[in-house]
């Protein structure tokens, strides 16, 4: 494999020099870090970013930073969440892109396993989802959007989507959502490795260590893994049904993430902090069906490089370095290009005040240069900024009302972009509606409605102004307007083995100036044009059940989620060729999930056994935005089954027990053998299984802290 990585701007690295630059780097960072004096703190470092490609575009870039949420609590409204458990749960080689399809109603855009995958929220394109990590948006400007198959779970111990308004105060690119993704793992195991086999060659290792030292702690984890992807599928020619077997789909991931939190001073005032990401992959791009083999391969390399410092947690000062290679290669072009080097600084305040009130105020810049030969020869270099303030209350005693108000003012070169205000709201209703009659212990109803509207935007990408033939450099950005309101209702509190959450959004978003590439009438040359305005309407809903256990030894979670959108263009210039009032491409009209989770404790062994089975559905999308040709709906239906063993210790001086866990899992997926497509032209494999082994050496496991 050749792993591009370029120490200085437009030299890149192949082969062993590629690979000899990222250990350094690495080694560089823990040796440097760990030298400084060091008092534990649970602060990760806030910042860092990624990369992402297309196999089509065959270019890549960097991109800005933005503002981080005020708290990094997992919210209930507008959003989705997932924790390790959810992350873990398709083994160690599983991208962020194949969790988020097989345990979520998103709709995840799939090229094929371990192929391009993005992420449309409310019926957004892909382009409108910024990516977050640690305070950065990961989003290249030069495609807008970031491919999930190079996230590898693995690196991750959660991942939170924000929606609509709730996310339009991330910047640009947010005007669908925000996900953003943790890496740090403080308080996780001292040491957990995880190992995993399946179908059609996979084979992936993940590992990662946690700790501290004196007054420094650290997060560490590493992940390999490599597929073959060589599955049979069924298509339909002209003579009736074929079946074939996948070719030239062969990947291989790498990945390596650093956190360290290290604090100054006696008295804890100044905590440092330091993050890295190194990722590389070499994947095989296959031929979409009834295509000629072209043989293309694509290598993609990154290395994110993040340093802060926080005063009293309430001044924090962050800057980043951003290195990304990509090598796109098939027989009809050769080979092509890109190179991107960005840095990013954020310089951020926050301040109590009385009332339960809390401003934040912060200025961001970014300068970044990419080298793409879809650009022509040359340099291309772009300067951005923007300004934040906000004001957040929640009530004092109960903290039952929340509210935020947002403003934000970015700079783009060449375009002016309007003030760009978020507000959201929420009240907290708390009441006890009966006794059970066993212990008189209250059942708890809990009704929160929430509300938000925003003014959101986005950027132009490089690819749309730069791009040859067919960039259009005098595209203006994206501006939408977005309104969402919802309830969320609770009944619990007795027992917290019984709950019952549903959550209810409805939300209303209208774009202008709507970017579309479309072909010119006389040369042919697609182009992008601001043709169209787009409204997407539609009711998000999800429903948790957690029964009463039987006997505290039987555990049963069920959750169902579903959407029900409506997403057109209801302007168009003259000139577009796709008509008003059609449902936009590959966003599906209704889509949803189900999982239900059992769990089963034998303390005698003491062995915890679960099981699981999720089913998602789709309905048909079209393929075109004349609405005459579709993909038909789906449904798949995935199943596991696993044990886990904890082994526990006695309890040290300081009341501590350590103990070592084992764990078995066994999943098949697809077990219908539904034949479907994510992607036109671009097939899924039908049934496969995969074996995972987990073992971790930790403190205070649940079952070891009675």
């Amino acid at each position: 494999m050749r792993i591009v990585a370029s120490g200085c701007f437009g030299a890149p690295q192949t082969g062993r020099a590629g690979r000899r630059r990222l250990l350094p780097v690495l080694l560089l960072l823990l040796a440097g870090v760990g030298a400084w004096p060091c008092a534990a703190q649970n602060a990760p470092a806030d910042t860092a970013r990624y990369r992402v490609q297309l196999p089509a575009a065959q270019v890549e870039g960097a991109q800005l930073i933005v503002f981080p949420p005020p708290d990094h609590r997992p919210p209930h409204r507008f959003t989705t969440y997932l924790e390790l458990d959810a992350l873990r749960s398709l083994g160690a080689g599983a991208s962020l892109g194949a969790v988020l399809a097989q345990r979520t109603p998103l709709v995840v855009r799939q090229y094929g396993p371990g192929q391009l995958a993005s992420l449309s929220v409310r019926g957004m394109a892909a382009q409108h989802v910024a990516v977050v990590w640690q305070g950065f948006t990961i989003n290249f400007p030069t495609l807008g959007q970031a491919d999930l198959s190079l996230l590898p779970t693995a690196a991750l111990t959660s991942a939170t989507l924000r929606h609509g308004p709730d996310a339009a105060r991330v910047g640009s690119g947010a005007m669908g959502g925000a996900l953003t993704l943790t890496t740090s793992g403080h308080g996780l195991p001292l040491l957990d490795v995880t190992t995993s086999i399946g179908s059609f060659g996979q084979q992936a290792v993940a590992v990662r260590a946690s700790g501290g030292i004196r007054n420094s702690l650290f997060s560490t984890s590493a992940q390999i893994g490599r597929t073959t992807n060589d599955f049979p599928y069924t298509f339909r020619t002209f003579r009736g049904l074929r079946t074939a077997y996948q070719t030239n789909a062969a990947s291989r991931s790498y990945s390596v993430t650093h956190d360290h939190t290290i604090t100054l001073d006696r008295h804890g005032k100044w905590v440092a902090t330091a993050a890295a990401w190194l990722t590389a992959a070499n994947r095989q791009i296959p031929p979409a069906l009834n295509t000629a083999p072209t043989h293309a391969t694509q290598q993609d390399a990154s290395q994110r490089l993040v340093v802060g410092v926080r005063f009293r947690t309430f001044t924090t000062l962050r800057v980043a370095s951003l290195t990304d290679g990509l090598d796109y290669t098939d027989d009809l072009n050769g080979t092509s290009r890109s190179r991107s080097q960005s840095w990013q600084a954020q310089l951020e305040h926050q301040q109590p005040l009385r009332y339960g009130l809390r401003a934040r105020l912060g200025a961001e810049g970014q300068l970044f240069r990419a080298r793409v030969d879809g650009y022509g020869p040359g340099l291309y270099t772009e300067r951005r900024a923007a300004a934040l303030g906000e004001l957040s209350w929640s009530e004092l005693h109960r903290a039952r009302g929340r509210a935020m108000l947002t403003v934000r003012q970015a700079v783009v070169p060449g375009h002016w972009v309007p003030l760009l205000p978020a507000a959201s709201a929420s009240w907290q209703f708390t009441t006890a509606i009966l006794t059970e009659a066993r212990n008189g212990r209250p059942v708890i109803l809990t009704v929160e409605p929430h509300t938000g509207a925003a003014r959101a935007f986005r950027a132009t990408t490089l690819n749309e102004r730069y791009w040859r033939p067919g960039g259009n450099p005098d595209l203006r950005p994206e501006m939408s307007t977005s309104y969402s309101a919802g309830v969320l209702v609770a009944v619990g509190g007795w027992d917290t083995s019984r709950k019952i959450r549903l959550n209810l959004d409805a939300f209303d978003q209208r774009v202008a100036e709507w970017v579309q590439w479309t072909p010119d009438a006389v040369t042919g040359v697609w182009s992008p044009r601001n043709l169209r305005r787009v409204r997407s309407r539609g009711i998000e809903g999800s429903l948790e059940l957690e029964p009463r256990a039987f006997r505290r030894r039987l555990e049963t979670t069920l959750h169902l989620a579903g959407q029900v959108l409506q997403t057109q263009k209801t302007v168009g210039a003259p000139t577009d060729p796709d008509p008003v009032g059609v449902q936009l491409p590959l966003v599906p009209v209704r889509s949803g999930s189900a999982t239900l989770t059992q769990h089963y404790l034998l303390r005698r062994y003491p062995l915890r056994l679960r099981a699981d089975l999720t089913s998602t559905a789709g309905s048909w999308r079209f393929t075109n935005g004349s609405g005459t040709e579709q993909l038909p709906a789906y449904g798949l239906l995935n199943a596991g089954i696993g044990g886990e063993w904890r082994f526990c210790e006695p309890p040290d001086a300081e009341r501590r027990r350590r103990a070592t866990l084992l764990s078995v899992r066994f999943d098949g997926f697809n077990l219908l053998n539904t034949t479907y497509q994510s992607q036109p032209n671009r097939p899924m494999p039908g049934h496969s299984w995969q074996l995972t082994l987990r073992v971790a050496r930790s403190r205070d496991f649940d079952d070891c802290a009675r």
